[in-house]
């Protein structure tokens, strides 16, 4: 219907007015054959961005896509695959765009090297970032969850005792607001106990993160062809660091 409508000129009304624009010059350079310069990949380049914002936006608000027939759980689940690929689109486009297309004269070594290296330190940190955010959240997240259950506990017990001189219905309600407060302490430490396979998912994180980081760091500064033991003890801080966060 209509908002289906809507959804789809959001994601799809940028790239179209970019093509409307530069259209007859995109025709042109595929008619020639010839891009030398990298002007026909940049156009490309260009268009991909356009298109990956607005899907970014709509990955953030995934609930949107309930005017299409989706169901909420799998509009959870598009929505993380409609981002992923946004995030990817417009990495692309700055690294190709941003990175070769104005800084290319820093890039010192060669294609195909250049390619895998700049691609490597972007991606990697990207995804180094993103990893690393997903993890404080979720420990923040159960910090949060557990003071506040304790607090709950803490102050309906002393409402408990405070009004225990009083009516029985009073003291009696006030006791089974303080047990059900206990209760989701005892949930909240009981969902932190996590089965052998977690714990067994967690160890590999804590390995895959800090080699990550220095797969990044060797890469970004292979980039710009660093001595070699700077690279070396860039990234043995950069990995040592991202160990001690995590």
């Amino acid at each position: 219907g209509t908002n289906s409508a809507m959804l789809l000129l959001v994601a799809l009304l940028p790239p179209l007015h970019y093509v409307s624009a530069y259209g007859r010059l995109i025709v042109d350079l595929v008619v020639q054959g010839s891009d030398g310069d990298g002007e026909l990949y940049r156009h490309c380049f260009h268009v991909l961005a356009l298109f990956a914002l607005p899907l970014l936006f709509v990955s953030y608000f995934h609930s949107a896509l309930w005017c299409f027939g989706v169901s909420a759980e799998r509009a959870e689940a598009l929505g993380k695959y409609i981002g992923t690929f946004a995030v990817a689109a417009l990495l692309s486009a700055f690294e190709y765009v941003v990175i070769f297309g104005s800084y290319s004269h820093l890039v010192v070594p060669a294609p195909p090297y250049s390619y895998v290296a700049v691609t490597t330190a972007v991606f990697g940190g990207f995804l180094l970032l993103l990893l690393l955010f997903s993890l404080s959240t979720a420990a923040a997240d159960t910090s949060i969850a557990g003071r506040s259950a304790t607090s709950a506990a803490s102050s309906a017990t002393t409402f408990a005792r405070l009004f225990n001189f009083s009516s029985a219905h009073t003291a009696t309600t006030a006791a089974a607001a303080a047990a059900a407060a206990r209760a989701a302490v005892e949930q909240v430490v009981a969902n932190e106990k996590r089965p052998r396979a977690h714990v067994r998912v967690s160890a590999f994180v804590l390995l895959a993160l800090p080699l990550l980081a220095i797969v990044t760091t060797t890469s970004a500064l292979a980039v710009v062809a660093a001595p070699w033991w700077v690279v070396a003890v860039a990234a043995v801080v950069a990995g040592a660091l991202v160990y001690g966060y995590v």
